[in-house]
């Protein structure tokens, strides 16, 4: 075997004696990104902010559908949102709103979410029990509208304890993406 020639022994913190970082007023700091655990957001008409609207069609089938995905949604994600898997920081309720109320609501939520890195949203739109017509208005209205949304990846009904058929959870588009 060969023997290694021996060397003057030298630490690494005696090699880097006396060097210092360099200054410079060119260097960039990414912000930190916002911490949404154990924050939680709730929206009213009163406290909306005010935004540009997105088009949104009112035209909206007979058939409520109970979840939603879209294209390239994985299924794992979907199983995770179905499970509540995914931290609820964000609420609104549309109980009481017409419909233009509502949609407006609704398009400054999704705007100020997805600003603001929200992930998860749960949104009552509510059963339509007390409803004038005797059926639900908001309901199909609210889940046809974001299936058009770009923002929003899925969507599923709420377990019972947070609204059932009459709320939806829904997940939304990193900013980053959009």
């Amino acid at each position: 075997m060969k023997e290694k020639p021996s060397q003057k022994s030298v630490t690494f913190s005696q090699l880097i004696d006396g060097v210092a970082p360099i200054r410079s007023e060119n260097t960039y700091t990414p912000p930190k990104s916002p911490k949404h655990k154990g924050s939680s957001k709730t929206f009213s008409p009163e406290t909306r902010p005010k935004t540009d609207p997105v088009m949104w069609s009112d035209e909206c089938g007979t058939v409520i559908i109970s979840e939603y995905k879209k294209v390239g949604v994985q299924n794992r994600m979907m199983r995770k949102l179905k499970r509540n898997q995914y931290p609820i920081t964000c609420q609104v309720d549309l109980h009481g709103l017409t419909i233009n109320e509502a949609r407006a609501v609704l398009q400054d939520v999704l705007q100020t979410a997805q600003r603001d890195s929200i992930t998860a949203i749960l949104v009552i739109h509510g059963k339509g029990l007390n409803s004038s017509q005797g059926k639900s208005v908001l309901k199909p209205k609210v889940r046809s509208w974001l299936q058009q949304d770009e923002r929003v990846l899925a969507f599923t009904d709420a377990p019972p304890e947070k609204g059932g058929s009459g709320a939806v959870y829904l997940l939304l588009r990193s900013a980053l993406r959009y």
